[in-house]
């Protein structure tokens, strides 16, 4: 259709009303949502390969640096780890660690949002004399915990998983 040739005046605009919303729709609504979701989805698989991005998904903004937090943890999202997270006020005397599987079922806070965190299944932690810190056994029944991003003093993340619990060996990804 021909809308600037059939439109002479404001008032012909009510004989066209359809075909604006239509335009209106799909040119101003439509189209950059449906873009934005794609870019979304091309640069956050471009973010979870190893190495820097390519020349098209850096154009776009993929790998720019947000803190060392984010890039280990996305990069752990599909394989998982094995975590111990130190609560803040921990003390030989007073134990506050919290030991656990982050893997495809558990979330992490990622900047510029605080960097809380869920763990999907629980794991006892031993702390020994020298400060040596080992997961013991998953709970069960499973459950997983969240903690405030407040509460967290520091995490050890155990990448390969190769450490078991005495229940055998878990999968983290699982």
């Amino acid at each position: 259709m021909d809308f600037v040739g059939e439109v002479e005046s404001a008032n012909d605009l009510a004989d066209h009303w359809l075909g604006i919303t239509a335009y209106v729709g799909v040119v101003l609504v439509g189209v950059p949502v449906v873009l934005g979701m794609l870019l979304n989805r091309f640069l956050a698989r471009a973010e979870l390969e190893d190495g820097p991005p390519g020349v098209l998904a850096a154009g776009f903004g993929a790998g720019e640096a947000r803190d060392a937090f984010d890039y280990a943890f996305q990069r752990r999202r599909q394989s998982g780890a094995w975590l111990i997270v130190e609560l803040v006020g921990h003390t030989p005397e007073c134990p506050r660690l919290v030991g656990g599987i982050y893997g495809k079922r558990s979330a992490i806070g990622q900047t510029p949002s605080p960097h809380d965190v869920y763990l999907q299944s629980l794991c006892t932690v031993h702390e020994d004399e020298n400060g040596l810190r080992t997961l013991r056994e998953r709970l069960d029944p499973e459950r997983g915990v969240y903690l405030a991003a407040a509460q967290i003093a520091r995490i050890d993340v155990l990448l390969d998983g190769s450490e078991t619990v005495p229940d055998g060996p878990a999968t983290i990804g699982s």
